[in-house]
């Protein structure tokens, strides 16, 4: 994650922002997944992977992370 954890806590609160999703660019191997579902509780169908390596949103359709398709 480019930005800790606890920065990003602290200016969703201070800023009073609500989140009810993401929308991920660069996903890479989806590290972040994490932190989204346990520490924000976003449910897996409100994060958007977006990622243009190929072969990584291969791996992570593998581990079940789901990528929207067009």
């Amino acid at each position: 994650m480019l930005i800790d954890g606890n920065t990003v806590i602290k200016l969703l609160v201070q800023h009073s922002i609500k989140t009810k999703g993401v929308l991920h660019v660069g996903a890479h191997k989806c590290e972040e997944k994490p932190f989204y579902n346990n520490i924000l509780n976003i449910d897996n169908q409100n994060v958007v992977w977006i990622d243009a390596n190929e072969d990584l949103v291969k791996l992570n359709k593998a581990k079940g992370i789901l990528y929207s398709s067009t």
